[in-house]
């Protein structure tokens, strides 16, 4: 109560005590959650992490459902005055559930959803169309995935590998198959392939028409010697070679040669017999030339020798090789 105290000037004077103050301070009020945990989701993999904050700085306990977690391993257990940290890192799917921060009589609690890598798979959004192409040209297969991933390329049952005449490309999405060369053996079913899904196509090659693009051309050789027939093809394919009706095979005196487009008949120790008409065949396309074969004595016109004895005015006779002209003029 305030006490009065007389004043000079006639009024009371009243003094003031101040109260006592409890000796309960603010230390021992207890420490609650000013921010409580959240709700994470996170992919396969990967790393979460939990945060809370105290009103002030106090001890906590982390746990997953009823079990205490430790520092250590996959979880990291961190405490920066009053915030309070929990990371789990390479997340398994075992990893989801109810997660909870506590302190004395205080908790806070969130659920952690852990994705598998791949909740969806990836699918095909453009599929592989049929092609047609011709003989030697090339043919590309292309289509389009949902999302970025492998996939694998077959011919039948077959798996193409990238290389040679195949090429196998990916950009993000997109994925192509290049066949370079075709060949008619190239034609049927393509497909590509990723996980479970696919798409495929059938690829059809049309062949090119076979032709002579160089015919045989006529020989003349001596008895004896070696002859040699040559021709070429609009592209690889097997030939027969015939003389006359007869079908030539390679052996003896007969040698049949092909380097890709190029066809070749060799025969060797030519006899009189070997003259005739020869021909390359390929299909139903055909090239003939004549060959025609020299006697060893032969001569060719204009090249006769005339052998004579002829006397001079020198009574010297000789044996002497002229030609007619020059004999006539030498010899009376």
């Amino acid at each position: 109560m305030p006490q009065e105290r007389p004043c000079s000037e006639g009024f009371p004077v009243f003094s003031l005590r101040p109260c006592p103050v409890s000796s309960v301070g603010s230390e021992a009020l207890p420490a609650r959650f000013t921010g409580g945990l959240r709700n994470e989701e996170a992919v396969e993999g990967a790393t979460a992490t939990l945060r809370c904050e105290l009103s002030k700085a106090a001890p906590v306990e982390w746990r997953k459902g009823p079990k205490n977690l430790r520092d250590g391993d996959r979880h990291i257990l961190r405490q920066e005055g009053m915030r309070c940290e929990l990371q789990i890192c390479g997340l398994a799917m075992a990893d989801a559930g109810e997660y909870s921060c506590v302190c004395g009589q205080e908790r806070t609690s969130a659920m952690l959803t852990v994705r598998g890598k791949d909740p969806l798979p990836a699918r095909f959004i453009e599929d592989v169309r049929n092609q047609e192409a011709t003989e030697g040209a090339t043919a590309t297969l292309q289509c389009e995935l949902s999302k970025a991933a492998p996939v694998e390329w077959r011919k039948g049952s077959e798996t193409l590998r990238d290389g040679d005449r195949y090429s196998l490309r990916r950009d993000g999405t997109r994925c192509e198959l290049q066949i370079r060369g075709l060949s008619v053996a190239d034609t049927g079913e393509y497909s590509c392939t990723c996980g479970q899904e696919r798409t495929s196509a059938t690829l059809t090659v049309r062949a090119l028409s076979i032709k002579f693009t160089e015919g045989l051309r006529n020989k003349e050789a001596t008895e004896g010697a070696t002859a040699m027939l040559q021709c070429e093809l609009s592209k690889v394919a097997p030939v027969e070679w015939q003389k006359g009706h007869e079908t030539l095979r390679d052996g003896d005196r007969h040698s049949l040669r092909q380097d890709g487009v190029r066809c070749e008949l060799q025969i060797r120790g030519l006899v009189v017999e070997d003259a005739g008409e020869y021909l390359c065949v390929c299909g139903k396309e055909r090239t003939s030339a004549t060959l025609t074969v020299r006697g060893k004595g032969h001569m060719r016109p204009g090249s006769a020798v005339l052998v004579s004895t002829c006397s001079f005015d020198t009574s010297v006779s000789a044996r002497a090789a002229f030609s007619p002209c020059v004999c006539a003029s030498l010899c009376p």
